[in-house]
């Protein structure tokens, strides 16, 4: 059993940082957790493994991280010659159930089960289903590695976002094209997952549909608009062309409508027969001005946008 309280004095010039095999929590460490590093030193202390006279970091890689940007030369530590398997995967629990760890680091977690311990599919199930929350899909060595194989700022994003596992899968199940043009746009936005989620189902449908995505393939990031919803109306033009063309036409019989001093406004995704109309009669206009407002609704603009309504 690990002794919290018998740690010792370990030199940062000692630790391979470089090494992130263990790292299963989120890379950016928390306000919090930088503020009480910074005044108290890490209160929990680091796990380290003695490996060829250097260190190995199991527990703590943020804690670390911001002890080396303080430019401390040493902290105290656990150290430990051998990895036990129970108590490895307690503390690793501990962190998922502390909201510390996102899919991608529970992901990491499993291969290290399998990989380091060697642990099998009827060991890791029940842990990956009660304690990591993680679909039965995801307990196999499948799709564990296709996720640690995406791209660092996929991972990155996938973790600090906590996007579900649904969305993961849908993500996995794009060409390779596809997760270059996601990996791209989370590099030039700052993405919400609302927005994130529905860009990553719509480039699916589309892929299933054309067998390719040569119709969002065009845009690159880094170009005249890189705002989230720029993307998201990229693809939704892609993956719904006849509702695209159906919505600028709206647009464009709202716009004038609002020109006139009328506002329309339409059901959602055009589902449902009606709409509701509104303007404003006053003195100044006077009951000339009112009719000549119903006169231009009884036109040719209010029969097309009505004709739009599912």
């Amino acid at each position: 059993m690990y002794n919290f309280y018998n740690t010792e004095e370990v030199k940062c010039m000692d630790v391979d940082a470089g090494d992130e095999y263990f790292r299963i929590g989120r890379k950016i460490p928390g306000d919090d957790l930088r503020r009480s590093v910074e005044h108290f030193g890490p209160l929990e202390p680091p796990v380290l493994i003695r490996s060829g006279g250097r260190y190995r970091i199991v527990f703590g890689f943020n804690r670390i991280a911001i002890i080396s940007e303080q430019g401390r030369e040493s902290f105290r530590a656990l150290v430990v010659d051998f990895l036990e398997r129970e108590i490895f995967l307690d503390m690793a629990v501990l962190k998922c159930f502390r909201n510390e760890v996102g899919p991608v680091g529970k992901m990491r977690l499993i291969r290290i089960l399998r990989e380091h311990f060697g642990a099998n599919d009827d060991e890791i199930r029940p842990v990956a289903e009660r304690a990591l929350g993680m679909p039965p899909e995801f307990i196999g060595a499948g799709l564990v590695d296709k996720t640690l194989d995406l791209p660092e700022s996929i991972r990155d994003y996938l973790d600090q976002r906590n996007v579900n596992f649904r969305t993961v899968k849908n993500l996995l199940r794009l060409p390779d094209e596809g997760i270059k043009i996601i990996a791209g746009w989370i590099d030039a936005v700052c993405m919400r997952v609302n927005i994130f989620r529905p860009i990553v189902d719509m480039m699916l449908d589309i892929y299933y549909r054309d067998g390719c995505l040569a119709a969002i393939s065009g845009i690159a990031p880094g170009q005249a608009h890189e705002a989230e919803d720029f993307y998201h109306n990229l693809v939704l033009r892609a993956r719904y062309p006849e509702y695209w063309k159906m919505k600028n036409e709206a647009s464009d019989i709202i716009n004038l409508f609002r020109s006139r001093g009328v506002d329309v406004d339409i059901p959602m995704h055009f589902e449902g027969d009606s709409l509701r109309i509104s303007f404003a009669a006053g003195r100044r206009q006077g009951i000339n001005g009112l009719r000549n407002v119903i006169s231009f609704l009884d036109g040719p603009e209010m029969i097309g946008l009505l004709d739009l309504l599912g």
